[in-house]
């Protein structure tokens, strides 16, 4: 079971590669997805339920930040927190993602 789940994890990695080419990473994309079906995360949150290291959300969500998909926004309630929300543009260009 353990090495069908595999082979079949592999050709969806292999087929969203072919699909989102050199546009958008397997990481990236499930960032958006994430927020826009479950709304602000923090990045805490993000690399537990991707199972990446934190400094591994950090370059990615960097990446998201400069392509103008997600912004950071500070808690007005706790000035610690950082929460990741998706923009405008992010949510368009996850929706044309999913299209493809």
């Amino acid at each position: 079971m353990e090495a069908l789940m595999r082979s079949v994890y592999k050709k969806l990695r292999q087929d969203m590669n072919i699909v989102y080419d050199k546009e958008m990473s397997r990481n990236e994309f499930f960032i958006l997805k994430t927020l826009y079906e479950q709304g602000s995360k923090k990045s805490s949150d993000l690399s537990k339920m991707l199972n990446v290291s934190a400094s591994h959300i950090t370059a990615v969500t960097d990446s998201l930040i400069e392509k103008e998909w997600i912004q950071r926004v500070r808690s007005e309630q706790d000035r610690r927190i950082v929460n990741l929300h998706l923009t405008e543009e992010g949510k368009n260009t996850l929706q044309l993602f999913e299209k493809k």
